[in-house]
C-alpha cells in the first residue's frame, strides 16, 4: 500500500510540474517557485511567498511507526496584482497535518492537498486546512479560488474556506 501511495505521489507531483512548467518565465524576477522533499519522521515544512506567481511544492514520507510520528507542512501565499497562487502538498505516512493559506487581490489561488496513511494501522489523523481569499470589491472580485483534498486513511479531518 505504501509503494503504491509513493508512487501516486511521486506521479501527481510530476504532472503538477510539467504542466505549470509550459507557464512558467524563469526570467521573471516576480515569481517565487519553491519545492521541499522530506523523507524520514516528524518531517515540518514552512513555505511563505509573498509578490508575485507563487509555486510551491512540497513532498513528505514518513513510516508507520509508533511514537506519533508525524508530517507538517504550512504553506502561506500573497500574491500582487494579476499573479497567481499555486501550491501542492503531499503527505504519506501516519499523523499528516497541512495548512495552506492563500491571498491576493486579482490572482488566482489553487491548492491541492493529498495525505495518505495506512488505512490497516491504528495510527490515525491527516488534518487539512485550506483558507483561500482573492478579489475585493475595488479589483473585481470575481476571480476563482480552487481547492482539492484527498485523504485516505482513518480518522480524517479536512476543512476549506473560500472567498
Amino acid at each position: 500500500m505504501m509503494k503504491t501511495l509513493t508512487a501516486v505521489a511521486v506521479v501527481l507531483a510530476a504532472s503538477i510540474a510539467v504542466a505549470h512548467a509550459k507557464d512558467v518565465n524563469f526570467t521573471d524576477p516576480n515569481a517565487n517557485e519553491s519545492f521541499i522533499a522530506q523523507i524520514g519522521n516528524n518531517n515540518d515544512a514552512v513555505a511563505l511567498q509573498a509578490g508575485g506567481n507563487n509555486a510551491q511544492a512540497t513532498i513528505q514520507i514518513a513510516n508507520h511507526q509508533p511514537n506519533n510520528q508525524h508530517n507538517t507542512a504550512i504553506t502561506l501565499q500573497d500574491n500582487d496584482g494579476k499573479a497567481s497562487n499555486a501550491a501542492l502538498t503531499v503527505q504519506l505516512g501516519p499523523n499528516n497535518f497541512a495548512l495552506t493559506g492563500q491571498t491576493g487581490r486579482e490572482g488566482e489561488n489553487t491548492s491541492l492537498i493529498f495525505q495518505g496513511s495506512d488505512a490497516f494501522s491504528t495510527q490515525t489523523g491527516n488534518t487539512a486546512f485550506v483558507f483561500q481569499r482573492s478579489g475585493d470589491a475595488n479589483h473585481g472580485g470575481d476571480l476563482h479560488n480552487t481547492s482539492g483534498v484527498v485523504q485516505l486513511g482513518h480518522g480524517n479531518v479536512a476543512f476549506v474556506a473560500q472567498k
